[in-house]
């Protein structure tokens, strides 16, 4: 009998061995712990939105937004992907894509000093293709006057100038041969002089 005893404890302590109990503590046993599985949809193409911004202005400060809602086949958002975005044409700054959240959302932005329509192209766990607008920034107009107390102006007629107001007026604005924007302005002044 105590061989069978010696045998019945010796098998307790080598099976509580390998789960992980010591034989000085009997009282807890702890689960080794397992990873969890989570379990991630694959995105779709088919039923990823995407949303651009309207009325992006090509003056280089204002981003046109693109915004990605990334679902799965069935329909539900997905958390944790980034896509990559190129747009053609030249004169372009992109900002890269957030990863999604657990909404499935993520946003894009483009810079950009050339007008016209540019064709945008995402790509990483899907590609997307669309295009974007952009328009030419608007001519711009600005009042100015000065009095001038240091200086001693004079008109070709040797009239000393008191102050002078006025309004300058971009009737067109076109690009040089590097890209850069020029303005021809007009401008309608009044001298005040003695």
């Amino acid at each position: 009998m105590s061989q069978v005893l010696v045998s019945v404890m010796l098998m307790t302590l080598v099976t509580l061995s390998i789960l992980g109990c010591s034989n000085s503590s009997f009282d807890a046993f702890i689960a080794p712990e397992v990873p969890e599985t989570i379990n991630a949809e694959a995105p779709s193409a088919d039923m990823t939105e995407i949303n651009i911004s309207n009325d992006n202005v090509a003056d280089g400060i204002t981003p046109a937004l693109v915004n990605l809602r990334i679902r799965s086949a069935t329909g539900n958002p997905v958390e944790g992907v980034t896509m990559g975005i190129s747009v053609s044409g030249p004169d372009n700054v992109v900002v890269p894509c957030t990863t999604s959240n657990k909404q499935g959302q993520s946003r894009c932005m483009i810079y950009t000093t050339r007008a016209g329509l540019k064709s945008l192209k995402l790509t990483g766990a899907f590609s997307l293709v669309s295009s974007v607008m952009f328009i030419a920034p608007k001519p711009l107009r600005s009042n100015f006057a000065f009095v001038s107390t240091a200086v001693d102006m004079r008109l070709p007629s040797g009239r000393r100038v008191i102050a002078t107001s006025g309004i300058t007026e971009s009737d067109f604005i076109q690009k040089d041969s590097q890209g850069t924007l020029r303005l021809r302005s007009s401008v309608l002044s009044s001298i005040i002089n003695d």
